[in-house]
């Protein structure tokens, strides 16, 4: 059915001068059988006789006459139709043209002949739709005209009508059984794959066997033609061979098939499903060599040959496929159950991985170990040899290794959550695996088997599950879930943080962004970055006081954008005196709230008993003595008037040093420069009245000075001793006792570094909090040269949720709103 204007010229000059000379369309001529006198006689009377014949003479006459005028009529009719026919052919007119006067000429002789040469014109000089509706008044007028077309013609008739979906009028032709003897190859493959399209498998089946030479010789020479490729129709050969249960004959057929055929890989599913040979035990080829060997380690040897045999041979011609692949679907039965027996499988299978494709079973083992959990060394044992194993990077590797890295995170004691976000990604990159499962299915089953096996202990389930409960699909975990995982969970590491980050951007979770923010902070401390989305967040929320505070960070850092920094001056940032605020004690706890452990006792004894421990101190160390008060300056002056209306920092009587030069002020050891400053002087005046400068700011020292009242204290207790130190104690309120013994306690159990981390950060909150010139604050800090943690720590709290609470009570936040043209990022470019 090829239109190409080449292939019609060739044809249209290769059949005009042969249409040109077999033309002959004139009728024979009519005989006229005159009756023998015999026969005239007998019809006459005998008395009418020479009158009859006279008259009958005279009737034959005038008969003759008249029809010698109608055929000579009948014949320059013809004539002429078939002169003008003649002329319209020389001049290659359209059949449009030809079509009335073939219809004349057929219509008075409707004979194959002249309708074969009627569609041969057709063909030549019409259209697809004038090829079809002749063949259409063809079939009802004279069928026989199609076979009466010229062989060399026909093939292209075929493919005209094949190509462009007129299996209707090809139906009707090729499929009498009057003319089965004349069809052609391309005929004869059309009716078997007509037959074949229909689902009439049997009848397809026979008409191929009987023809299936002139059959194959057709889809080589007419095949491209059709996009019909050998091997696509190998494939349907082997398709129907196997549903009519001749096996031998579909393999014969899709065996044929070449490797780099695109119905290659369809043609190896199939050969898969062929039966296999099993004797009276069960057992094919591969598996009554399997049942002799009595080792575990033997079979592992005996699968590598099977693999490596297979490898050296063309997989598809080789008939034992089915029976190792049937082998493959449980691999481990053969096997005891070890740990190393295990591992040895998981090995030799990923060790032929390239023939994955020959043998579709070869990852049933991991298949049927994905959702079941063992015990750790059994869950290595399989699983490892996945995560070191070295392959080309497809959609399968990765998905398995996703499954991997999920059964790791079980083997390690579900506590590398950074595991669980691998397995995610990779799960969730794979679209195209069979029979793979989704990250939500997978994660549905963890959580159901976290939640009733005694793998995990009681007091552990829920931390447990509240770590996996959010590696789930981002919109199956709500924001609640997701603020209690970031504030119970003590267990951090960035990979989880990053992934979780990203989940919660896809939820736009503001909230919960922020608080994530805060959390990886808390592990070192907040980047450029961070600091510049948390300007964005907390302005889509409108708190402003929280934006200026971070831009006073970014100031300080000097990366602050320009046109913020213009906005910032005005915020009451960079103000050049703070007035001083007295705290009231309400807000003692929110100094330390977000601490735990020793440090928040440690805060906590500190801010109720520290301005008492000097006295006491004075008591069993003559190096501890009361010291006049220096003279202050009218700036201290106003420092002590404010400090002095904070009832939690009232300072005694005495002023206590250990110093050898009596200084008023000690230095802390951990600070090697102090700055003159109005927050470091807030800062002194604060650590004085907390009693810390007297024992030096270490733990270690006030220890060793305790350590000695430890004796003198059993004896108060049993009512035997009185003085000085019975005096202190009965003077401390109940808060204030358990305070002391906490702190007693805590002075053996913290060392230095501790101490001086805690005792910075929780005065360095105090001097803040009176003292809010957060510029200050920062330049002061830089200047200290003491270690980086100590800014960082400043930094969290300056922007902290808490520090927000502190700063609306005293009404001290920040009035100027966010309106205006700001840009989108606070970071200089």
């Amino acid at each position: 059915m090829n239109s190409d204007k080449s292939l019609s010229d060739r044809l249209r000059r290769l059949r005009l001068n042969k249409l040109m000379r077999k033309l002959d369309l004139h009728p024979p001529e009519p005989s006229v059988k005159k009756p023998t006198e015999k026969q005239t006689a007998t019809h006459l009377p005998a008395q009418a006789k020479p009158e009859q014949e006279a008259v009958n003479n005279a009737s034959r006459q005038g008969g003759e006459k008249s029809q010698t005028k109608q055929r000579s009529i009948l014949i320059h009719r013809e004539e002429e139709s078939e002169i003008v026919l003649r002329r319209l052919i020389s001049l290659e007119s359209h059949w449009q043209d030809m079509k009335p006067y073939a219809w004349d000429i057929f219509d008075r002789w409707p004979n194959a002949e002249i309708g074969g040469k009627m569609i041969e014109l057709a063909y030549l000089h019409g259209r697809s739709q004038d090829l079809t509706a002749l063949l259409l008044e063809l079939k009802t007028r004279n069928p026989a005209s199609y076979f009466a077309v010229g062989v060399d013609l026909r093939p292209y008739i075929v493919l005209k009508l094949w190509q462009q979906g007129k299996e209707g009028v090809l139906n009707f032709f090729l499929h009498q059984k009057s003319f089965q003897g004349q069809l052609l190859r391309i005929e004869k493959l059309y009716v078997f794959w007509s037959l074949y399209g229909c689902t009439n498998q049997v009848k397809a089946w026979q008409f191929l066997t009987k023809s299936q030479a002139d059959i194959f010789s057709a889809v080589q020479e007419y095949g491209p033609q059709l996009n019909l490729r050998r091997s696509l129709f190998d494939l349907e050969l082997g398709k129907l061979a196997y549903s009519l249960g001749k096996q031998d004959r579909a393999r014969e057929f899709l065996e044929q098939i070449p490797p780099d055929a695109p119905e290659f890989k369809e043609a190896l599913d199939m050969l898969i499903k062929f039966k296999v040979d099993l004797d009276r035990n069960g057992h094919c080829l591969f598996g009554r060599k399997l049942a002799s060997e009595g080792t575990w380690q033997g079979r592992i040897k005996l699968f590598r040959s099977f693999f490596q045999s297979l490898d050296r041979k063309n997989g598809i011609r080789h008939q034992e496929r089915n029976a190792l692949n049937q082998i493959l679907r449980s691999p481990s039965k053969w096997f005891p159950e070890s740990a190393e027996a295990w591992n040895q499988l998981s090995q030799a299978l990923l060790d032929h991985v390239e023939l994955e494709y020959l043998l579709p079973n070869l990852f049933a083992h991991f298949k049927t170990h994905q959702m079941k959990f063992h015990a750790p060394i059994f869950e290595r044992a399989i699983w490892e040899p996945m995560l070191y194993f070295q392959s080309v990077d497809s959609e399968k590797v990765r998905y398995w290794r996703g499954v991997a890295n999920l059964h790791k995170f079980v083997a390690n004691g579900f506590r590398d959550e950074s595991l669980l976000w691998l397995a995610k990604e990779s799960i969730d990159q794979t679209h195209s695996v069979p029979d793979a499962l989704s990250w939500s299915q997978i994660h549905h089953e963890l959580m159901s088997w976290l939640s009733r096996t005694p793998a995990v202990a009681e007091g552990d389930r829920e931390e447990v599950l509240a770590r996996v409960r959010v590696v789930g699909h981002y919109l199956d975990v709500t924001s609640e879930e997701i603020s209690a995982y970031i504030t119970k969970m003590n267990h951090f590491d960035f990979p989880a943080i990053d992934r979780l980050m990203d989940a919660i951007r896809k939820r736009q979770d503001e909230p919960c962004e922020i608080a994530l923010i805060h959390k990886k902070a808390q592990l070192s401390h907040f980047t450029n970055q961070a600091l510049g989305r948390l300007w964005q967040l907390h302005s889509h929320q409108k708190r402003a006081d929280v934006c200026w505070r971070i831009a006073t960070i970014l100031h300080d850092r000097k990366v602050l954008n320009r046109d913020v920094e213009q906005v910032w001056i005005l915020s009451g940032e960079k103000r050049r005196e703070q007035t001083i605020r007295p705290v009231p004690v309400d807000h003692m706890i929110h100094l330390y709230g977000d601490w735990s452990g020793d440090a928040r006792m440690l805060a906590e004894s500190l801010l109720l008993i520290g301005a008492k421990i000097p006295e006491l101190l004075s008591t069993v160390d003559r190096k501890v003595r009361p010291i006049k008060r220096q003279a202050a300056s009218k700036e201290d002056r106003k420092f002590e008037g404010i400090l002095s209306k904070t009832p939690w920092l009232i300072q005694g009587k005495r002023v206590y040093s250990s110093h050898p030069e009596m200084y008023q002020h000690e230095r802390p050891i951990f600070i090697p420069s102090l700055p003159e400053t109005p927050w470091v002087r807030v800062m002194i005046q604060v650590a004085d009245r907390l009693g810390v400068s007297a024992w030096r700011w270490q733990l270690s020292w006030l220890h060793d000075q305790l350590e000695m009242l430890i004796p003198k204290l059993h004896k108060i207790q049993d009512g035997q001793a009185h003085g000085k130190i019975g005096k202190w104690l009965r003077g401390l309120s109940p808060l204030q006792r358990k305070a002391w013994y906490q702190l007693l306690s805590l002075s053996s159990k913290m060392d230095n570094s501790q101490g001086f981390q805690v005792l910075g950060d929780l005065i360095f909150r105090v001097t803040t909090v009176m003292y809010q010139d957060h510029l200050d604050a920062l330049g002061s800090v830089s200047k200290m040269e003491c270690s980086a943690r100590f800014r960082w720590n400043l930094e969290k709290f300056i922007i902290s949720d808490t520090y927000s609470k502190i700063r609306h009570t005293m009404a001290s936040s920040s009035s100027l709103d966010l309106s205006g043209r700001l840009p989108a990022s606070p970071l200089r470019v």
